[in-house]
């Protein structure tokens, strides 16, 4: 069993992180058929999600939005207007979910994440996928078993950069920990974890996970 957590130097930990997002920005960028689809609050983000295409992106003004999201594959940004647009789970599991194989594509940022109750990832569950996690607040979400604000695992390659993880909690008598790692391969770079249960961040199984601050 290998379980290993990269730990690199203020110095190259910046590089690194400019250099991963310089990738992901590219990756990410709009295709020539992409549309832009604005979605007020009140309105449904997975509806909109769910009409999307590959390359779309789907813009949230302040507000708040109720109920869990599933990207489903879709290669689709997701993008807030800060830490005022909220995603409220419906506390009956994650509140955001990447476990149909998405890569970098997919690209969840500049929201609150709250309200999620689950086994594992209370706030974010990536299963199998790549996604990028930017500069969101994921908070007051529960988990009973594992990863009370994120749950990464079975070989996901998620890059998590920039976001504040804090006042997630357990769920009954659990210990799951503010993002837990299992088996999986993430980038975690440049995020604040505090206020949360037991430990900021646990590696678990065969994972190679590099973090850094």
């Amino acid at each position: 069993m290998r379980r290993s957590a990269a730990l690199l130097p203020s110095a190259t930990a910046a590089f690194a992180v400019a250099a991963v997002l310089a990738a992901v920005l590219w990756c990410a960028a709009p295709a020539a058929h992409a549309a832009r689809i604005d979605v007020a609050p009140g309105a449904s983000v997975q509806a909109a999600l769910d009409a999307a295409r590959d390359g779309d992106e789907i813009v949230l003004a302040e507000g708040r939005y109720e109920g869990d999201l599933d990207f489903r594959g879709k290669a689709v940004t997701v993008r807030g207007s800060g830490p005022q647009t909220v995603l409220a789970g419906s506390g009956t599991g994650p509140v955001v979910r990447f476990e149909s194989g998405e890569g970098a594509g997919s690209v969840l940022d500049s929201v609150t994440v709250t309200g999620g109750r689950a086994v594992a990832g209370g706030g974010v569950l990536v299963r199998g996928a790549g996604p990028v996690i930017v500069r969101c607040v994921i908070t007051r979400n529960r988990a009973s078993a594992t990863g009370s604000g994120i749950h990464v695992d079975q070989g996901s390659r998620a890059l998590i950069v920039n976001d504040l993880i804090a006042y997630n909690r357990r769920d009954g008598g659990g210990d799951p920990h503010g993002i837990e790692i299992s088996g999986a391969s993430p980038l975690v770079l440049h995020n604040t974890i505090c206020r949360g249960d037991s430990n900021g961040i646990i590696v678990r199984g065969d994972s190679d996970a590099v973090i850094a601050h």
